[in-house]
């Protein structure tokens, strides 16, 4: 008989015993390159995201509660006061919370930024996931709500910025996928099921009382006895009882895990943008700046032209803010990211939004080429076509290339046209695998580090900046701890200077073809309300810059209704 031939493993197979080995052996580099591989991490992201966040890194769980009680009183506000109570009491409602015992129950109270994150979680879950019922979004909501005040509550010193809960619910949903509405052939199996499982319980009911009379029978006298009087009911819970079956349902291993997820991702790689100001993400906008600047000097100049107000790349600031994760339309789209960039120092965003720049370059270029004369004569209104990215196709050793359908310049431009008003639209782009975009991201990383003289982040950034404390952790063998990253918070994050205009700058000669700048009031009147985002988010930019996200005043609110306006009709 002929031996049957072995089948050999898939790749998802052999990407289980990659990650296996390199989680045995807590092999960081191994897991680094793993996650840049078409496919990412795969099903294994709840075993790898920890390890490359470094959970087992703090070097004293102690240090949280005592960071926070220094940072309580700079986190109140108008009346509103801070009680830091242990991390699973107001996080996770574990501990005495929990076992259900009153007189030891924590006073609940607010973070400063509560009202804001309910009305954020209230729009969550939009995009993604698909196929689920209104029930159960309302369940993701809460639960995001939940995720994301407990971490507040903790460290009361971080701020919630918008776009936060989108980072979130990325981790959420690896963590705990919903399950999607079932298909027709399926809810007819369930409630068939159902039905059958009634019956069963109705017959063991029937065969239970049959047996409990025949017995009964053989006792007369007791036929006779009076029936007892059966106990009151009452609602006071036995002492050890959970009574919020919320509590019970987030007090799993599963659940202790994620938030310590968040914890490490807000104190170790988004601490700059949980500060009162937003000068940490103008510090990456100008680290990209320099970044393009000596890797594509063209892009760099084209880049800096679409901006009437300065040269920093306003047009990324959500990619750096939320971690690409706003502007993605897609979960495993954004998981592939995150299995990337999670490994990687906090400057990685940067460099991934060069790498999509210089590969979406060629049809960024050929589209601009076929736009009308207006926009060619004014580069501002070309703001568009850089902050929406192209089509990031989560690529597998198995999959196909995508490709896009054959269409004539005419219809090209049609379409391009109409996606500039109308973002809802299909994009303009050809799909780009994120395989390739991640190695262009790595050997940028290597040939122009950030803090290198290229790149001059050194410049920019001061001893505050996450950018900055990550590599002294590498260094000290990847240990933190919660009391350091709280100590620098809103401590020479930027140093000074730095996001001042440079002279040498300006007067760089630019290609590409750049005219006289229409006016203002000029501009508003050639173009769609829908394109006024390119205004919106520089006035936004800017104002954050010199006001702060939390400044006060008529001039920050100026800045503010302008920006918000306008980037609310964008977003939404």
């Amino acid at each position: 008989m002929a031996p049957v031939p072995l089948r050999p493993p898939t790749w998802e197979q052999t990407r289980k015993i990659w990650v296996e080995q390199a989680v045995q052996e807590r092999d960081l580099g191994a897991l680094r390159k793993i996650g840049g591989l078409p496919g990412g991490f795969a099903g294994e992201r709840k075993r790898v995201w920890p390890i490359i966040l470094r959970l087992d890194s703090s070097v004293s769980e102690k240090s949280n509660v005592e960071a926070s009680d220094v940072n309580a009183e700079a986190s109140t506000s108008e009346g509103q006061t801070t009680s830091i109570k242990s991390a699973d009491d107001l996080a996770q409602g574990s501990g005495n919370a929990l076992e259900g015992n009153s007189k030891r129950s924590p006073e609940v109270l607010t973070h400063k930024d509560e009202q804001q994150v309910k009305l954020d979680t209230d729009r969550s879950f939009v995009t993604y996931p698909t196929d689920i019922s209104p029930e159960t979004k309302k369940e993701l909501q809460d639960d995001l709500e939940n995720l994301i005040v407990g971490v507040l509550r903790k460290y009361p010193a971080l701020s919630y910025f918008q776009g936060f809960h989108d980072i979130l619910s990325v981790f959420y949903l690896n963590y705990f996928p919903p399950k999607p509405i079932p298909t027709g052939r399926e809810r007819s199996m369930s409630r068939r099921l159902e039905r059958e499982q009634a019956r069963s319980r109705s017959r063991s009911r029937y065969q239970s009382q049959s047996q409990s009379q025949s017995s009964s029978m053989m006792d007369l006298p007791g036929l006779l006895t009076p029936a007892k009087t059966p106990p009151p009911l009452t609602m006071t819970p036995p002492e050890n009882a959970i009574v919020d079956p919320d509590l019970r349902e987030r007090d799993t291993e599963e659940w202790r895990e994620l938030r310590k997820c968040v914890e490490v991702l807000c104190l170790t790689r988004v601490r700059d943008a949980m500060g009162s100001g937003m000068e940490g993400m103008m510090g990456l906008l100008k680290l990209l700046q320099n970044l393009l600047s000596h890797a594509d000097p063209s892009l760099y100049n084209l880049t800096s032209s679409i901006s009437p107000s300065g040269p920093l790349p306003f047009f990324a600031l959500s990619w750096v803010l939320t971690l690409f994760s706003h502007d993605v339309d897609d979960l495993e789209t954004i998981s592939r990211i995150f299995d990337w960039g999670l490994g990687r120092d906090p400057s990685w965003v940067v460099y991934l939004s060069a790498a999509v720049l210089i590969t979406n370059k060629p049809q960024l270029l050929s589209l601009i080429s076929q736009l009308p004369q207006e926009y060619t004569d004014d580069t501002s209104l070309l703001h568009p076509l850089f902050s929406r990215l192209p089509p990031l196709h989560p690529d597998t050793p198995t999959s196909a290339s995508p490709t896009a359908p054959k269409e004539s310049k005419k219809e090209k431009l049609k379409k391009t046209l109409e996606w500039f008003h109308d973002p809802s639209l299909p994009s303009p782009y050809d799909p780009i695998p994120l395989s390739k975009v991640f190695k262009l991201g790595d050997e940028l990383m290597e040939r122009l580090p950030w803090d290198g003289e290229a790149v001059r982040g050194k410049d920019v950034f001061g001893p505050g900046s996450v950018l900055v404390s990550y590599k002294e952790e590498q260094a000290d063998g990847g240990h933190w701890s919660a009391e350091e990253c709280l100590a620098r918070i809103d401590v020479d994050v930027i140093l000074p200077g730095a996001l001042d205009p440079q002279e040498e700058e300006d007067e760089k000669p630019r290609r590409g073809r750049i005219v006289r700048q229409p006016g203002f009031r000029e501009v508003l009147t050639r173009i769609q309300p829908s394109t006024l985002v390119a205004f919106g988010v520089l006035a936004l930019g800017v104002g954050i810059a010199f006001y702060g996200v939390k400044g006060e005043g008529r001039g920050w609110r100026g800045w503010w209704g302008l920006g918000r306006a306008v980037w609310e009709e964008y977003r939404y």
